[in-house]
């Protein structure tokens, strides 16, 4: 912020501790790492399914010689995921519940 001229502070406002930096934001912040942690605590479905799907990459690329590329596995987790969401939902929901759904996936 301070190169784009927005503020004087060149410490991080998060955590107060270190310079502000995109490395330090998105990589070394406690604050950074506490959100993340709470959001993958959130996500635990779909970091089971990611654990699955990349151990069935390890497989396919040991056994096969076939390379996913990570776009494919994102892919698997997103599609696995919406389904289980749209299994819970199925009794009764909302049009505009559906759609923020779908949105979370596109």
């Amino acid at each position: 912020m301070v190169q784009m001229g927005i503020g004087q502070d060149i410490t991080c406002p998060l955590c107060g501790s270190h310079l502000e930096t995109n490395a330090h934001l998105f990589f070394e912040c406690e604050f950074f790492k506490a959100c993340l942690e709470d959001t993958l605590k959130w996500m635990k479905t779909k970091q089971r399914n990611m654990v699955y799907y990349i151990w069935q990459a390890r497989n396919d690329t040991v056994w096969n010689q076939k390379v996913p590329r990570t776009q494919t596995i994102l892919q698997k987790i997103q599609m696995e995921s919406k389904v289980r969401i749209f299994e819970i939902l199925k009794r009764k929901h909302r049009c505009k519940d559906r759609y923020w759904i779908e949105q979370l996936y596109k």
